[in-house]
């Protein structure tokens, strides 16, 4: 649930996530189009006049919302990039998408769901961003099996996600770590490769 102590005293950026935050869940909950602008305030406590301060209408809402993945996104691959083993690339790709889905798993149904009601520009602009965050995965995966083809391996990406990002449909009983460790694994076999080993594990022994 959104958090609401504090509220008055929020700066302008910090209430403007607030605000998002609360869209995500009711539209995540109910669909975009069966929430209003009102109801949105109402989730923040805050006047229906308020909002519209910060976000002139439902849709402005919905693209906020994809700005702040389409950021996610970008900083996620721009992060990847900057290091050089691919396997531990892979690593990080793999540890940012999983704390996503775990942890705003309402956009992943309002992505699917609600893309075409973004303008024409915007989805083009989020599409784009999407590819972008994939060629950041085909990179290190394709330096780890060279032998792959390139379609091949852009499916085999393409089918990660989606594992993934079933994930916000299921709610899992499992612990936070044990899900985390298991969707790590899914994402490595999926990958067809072998997770690099934890820092905390010792060094495989050395066969004579």
């Amino acid at each position: 649930m959104v958090d609401l102590s504090n509220r008055r005293r929020l700066p302008t950026r910090e209430r403007r996530e607030l605000i998002l935050s609360a869209a995500l869940e009711l539209f995540g909950r109910r669909g975009y189009e069966a929430v209003g602008m009102r109801e949105v305030a109402a989730a923040c406590e805050i006047s229906a006049p308020g909002i519209y301060r910060h976000f002139p209408n439902k849709e402005a809402l919905l693209v906020g919302l994809f700005d702040r993945l389409s950021d996610q996104l970008t900083a996620a691959a721009r992060a990847a990039t900057r290091i050089e083993d691919p396997l531990a690339r892979l690593a990080s790709l793999i540890d940012f998408h999983i704390h996503q889905v775990l942890s705003e798993p309402w956009l992943i149904p309002i992505y699917q769901r609600e893309e075409g009601s973004l303008p024409a520009g915007e989805r083009d602009r989020v599409r784009e961003i999407l590819r972008t965050y994939r060629a950041a995965w085909l990179e290190p995966l394709a330096r780890l099996r060279p032998g792959l083809r390139a379609e091949h391996a852009r499916t085999t990406v393409v089918c990660t996600f989606g594992m993934l990002n079933s994930n916000a449909y299921h709610r899992s009983t499992l612990p936070e770590r044990a899900l985390r460790d298991l969707l790590t694994e899914l994402s490595w076999r999926t990958l067809g490769l072998s997770a690099p080993p934890s820092p905390s594990s010792p060094p495989p022994a050395h066969r004579t």
